[in-house]
This record gives structure tokens, sequence and C-alpha cells, in this order.
């Protein structure tokens, strides 16, 4: 529809995946070129997530935000990491989120933690109940996954919520030690800067602009969605606790950068 209007000036928000690499459809593909194209797309800023380059002069570098300035007062809760951890999946219950394959990560460092013997983590409590993975969102996967839960005998430690109101998500994330979040496709992940917002560290796909959310590993971890991998990586971490702390507090500072206030700020300042 824009390319009818090529005098207007126009602002376009392009709120999916922006890689130029990115194996998508047919359509997606079209839509970014289209967007892409100065000839097609006139008197146009076109708001993408990340920084890509090689792209055409109209391409603008953009973000999206959650919480308020008022927000950032709130100090950042300082985690324990020799007490059972908390994990935490935000988002649909879909395919494209694999919600399935985070419940298969937990299982394998509940399994490699039970049956490890190694000094370095005997400060942790193994026992299968004194870990959790919480489930907040709803989707066509639950009916599934709860049927796995069963299967796998974690009743006790997953639970699928559903859909809550922003109060009680801030709660679970100022608590939660991980964000599991391996999706497939990803525009900006606002779960992702949320969970960051609160200092909980997210193991995320290397989609979209996420590598850079996380500083390609400083401020979380990189899912290799290889279960062997992404377990011993997993355990690697908690056994530097150190290190744990400082992804969470560099997570917490990048992520506080995106307030409400900025965003209003930025939009403004396009037209």
């Amino acid at each position: 529809v824009q390319m009818f209007f090529p005098i207007t000036p126009k602002t376009v928000k392009y709120a999916g995946n922006w890689d130029p690499k990115a194996n998508q459809p047919l359509s997606y593909r079209l839509q970014k070129w289209i967007l892409s194209n100065t000839f097609l797309t006139r008197n146009t800023k076109v708001l993408v997530y990340g920084d890509w380059p090689n792209q055409s002069k109209n391409i603008k570098s953009f973000f999206t935000a959650s919480y308020s300035e008022q927000m950032t007062k709130i100090i950042v809760p300082q985690r324990q990491w020799d007490v059972p951890i908390e994990f935490l999946f935000v988002g649909t219950l879909s395919p494209g989120k694999r919600p399935i394959y985070a419940l298969e990560l937990f299982h394998h460092l509940l399994k490699k933690l039970g049956s490890t013997k190694e000094k370095a983590l005997s400060n942790h409590q193994t026992k299968e109940r004194s870990w959790r993975l919480t489930y907040y969102g709803d989707g066509p996967e639950r009916k599934a996954l709860e049927q796995m839960i069963l299967q796998l005998g974690l009743q006790d430690s997953v639970r699928v919520i559903g859909n809550v109101d922003s109060d009680e998500l801030i709660k679970a994330y100022q608590k939660s030690h991980f964000l599991i979040l391996p999706s497939q496709s990803e525009g900006w992940p606002k779960a992702v800067a949320e969970a960051m917002f609160w200092g909980t560290i997210p193991l995320v796909t290397r989609i979209s602009c996420v590598p850079r959310m996380i500083d390609h590993g400083q401020r979380g971890q990189l899912l290799s969605l290889d279960l062997a991998q992404d377990t011993s990586q997993v355990i690697s971490l908690l056994d530097a606790p150190n290190q744990c702390n400082q992804k969470s507090q560099l997570g917490a500072n990048w992520a506080r950068q995106y307030t409400t206030e900025r965003f209003t700020k930025e939009i403004k300042q396009l037209f």
C-alpha cells in the first residue's frame, strides 16, 4: 500500500527478523526487498531490530520497551547460585518458540546433576524436586507439553501457569535465575529484554538480533539446540557463580537503557 504514496513521508516498523541471512519464506523476503528498495519505498524510514551491514539508507536500527524509567529505580535482585535454581519460559506455547525443547533441556539438566559425583557440583541441591521450570503463556503446544511433563515424571518440578498479568510476570522474573527461550524466529523478543531487566540470565538461540542483545554470550548464553552441549554449558555456568552474577548485572545494565520514555522520545524524533 505504501508504494502508492511515494510523496508522503512515512515510517514503517518491521517487527520480524531482519537478518539478511535468515532462512525465511518467500513472502518474508519479498516484504524485506520492497522495504529496502528506495525506488519502491520512497520517503520512508524503516525501523528494524538489530544493526545489519550493507543496508539501504532508509533502514534504521530500533528497539522496543516494556518498562518505565521509574522501574529502573527498583534494585536488581541478587541471586544465590547454591540454592535450587528457578528456570522460566515466557511466550506462546507454539512450535516456533520450542517449549518442548526447553522441557527437554531442563530434564537433561536434572539427569546430569542427579548422576554426577563431581566435587565442583557438590554445592548444588540436585534433587529433582528442588529445581523448577515454570511456563508462562498459552498456545497449541500446551496439551502436548503437559502430557510430556507427566511422561517424564516432572509434575513436581514443572508448572504450566498460562497467561498472567504484567505484575505477576515481574515477580517471576525477579525470583528466577534463567529464562529458556529457544525460539525459531524473533524480532525483538520482549521476554528476553524483560528478563534481563530483572537480572534473569537468558538461554537463547542465535536468531535475529538476539546475539547482539546478549553481547554474544557476555550477558547470557547462546543455545546450540544440541541437548548434550547445551546441558554441559549451563552446568559449567552454574559452576561459576561469579560469572553468573556478572552476566546477570551486565544484562540488567543493558536492558535498563530501553525505557518507555526513551522509546517515546525516539519515536518523536522520527517525525
